[in-house]
């Protein structure tokens, strides 16, 4: 910062400028979870027939999610069946 504005700052003061800069582009973690049901709704449009489930706490917290879209779904039925015995203990 010095070469370039002739500005003296501290190592820490650059760090957290930096972290605020890119909270600003970035957001926050919490603000990124906010939208998660939008998005879900959108991708149920989207993909009919697929099965998108978010799970959160009794305090309105991220727990889980699952995801399972409806072309992979059926994608599974051109699989052959496959039976695999490994070594293990009987």
């Amino acid at each position: 910062m010095k070469l370039d504005l002739g500005v003296d700052i501290t190592y820490m003061l650059a760090w957290r400028a930096k972290e605020r800069a890119l909270i600003s582009l970035r957001g926050t973690p919490g603000g990124s979870y906010s939208k998660l049901p939008e998005y879900l709704h959108i991708l149920g449009i989207t993909y009919p027939g697929s099965h998108v489930r978010l799970k959160k706490t009794d305090e309105d917290r991220f727990l889980y999610l699952f995801v399972a879209l409806d072309p992979f779904i059926k994608g599974f039925d051109h699989c052959r069946p496959i039976v695999v015995v490994d070594g293990s203990h009987f």
